[in-house]
């Protein structure tokens, strides 16, 4: 089954989930739903369906379809989220690799701002 979020779609393991139905969650709810996520089933979407021969995301799991650079980084962060070995952690409220975010908040300016 998916789970669609926005932009994201994750493989759930809940039987009870109707995909007529549109769901709603805040970033917050999705982190604390992440138990419901099948992550093997998720990744291997990612790389048997929709992964492209040069390289990249398509939107579509149909042969053929090219990558964009959209649901390149989607999918990259989707993976990251999930610990893919060789990405780095992800923020998932700033989508921006952990080592950016901790650059970004040591800034003069950004002191201060809540996230």
């Amino acid at each position: 089954m998916l789970l669609i979020l926005g932009l994201r779609k994750f493989r759930c393991k809940t039987p009870s989930f109707t995909p007529s139905r549109p769901v709603k969650l805040t970033k917050a709810q999705m982190m604390k739903k992440l138990h419901l996520v099948d992550f093997n089933g998720n990744r291997r979407f990612l790389l048997e369906k929709t992964q492209h021969l040069i390289g990249g995301f398509a939107k579509l799991p149909v042969p053929g379809t090219p990558p964009d650079i959209l649901h390149s980084f989607m999918g990259l962060a989707s993976l990251a989220l999930m610990r893919e070995e060789g990405l780095n952690r992800l923020d998932p409220t700033l989508c921006i690799s952990m080592q950016a975010k901790e650059r970004l908040v040591s800034m003069d300016w950004w002191r201060g701002a809540a996230v």
